[in-house]
């Protein structure tokens, strides 16, 4: 996968769950192994 290619999935993962709220898109685009960090949360260890 190009660089592009990863790119736009990026964009259209943004735009769809955090600018639409279509959580739905996340099991299309996302891995099975898919990990969101924010790092101004407590994370578990």
């Amino acid at each position: 996968m190009s660089a592009q290619q990863n790119k736009e999935i990026a964009l259209q993962f943004c735009e769809q769950t955090w600018g639409k709220g279509n959580l739905a898109v996340v099991d299309e685009l996302a891995s099975d192994d898919f990990k969101v960090y924010y790092p101004i949360l407590p994370q578990n260890t």
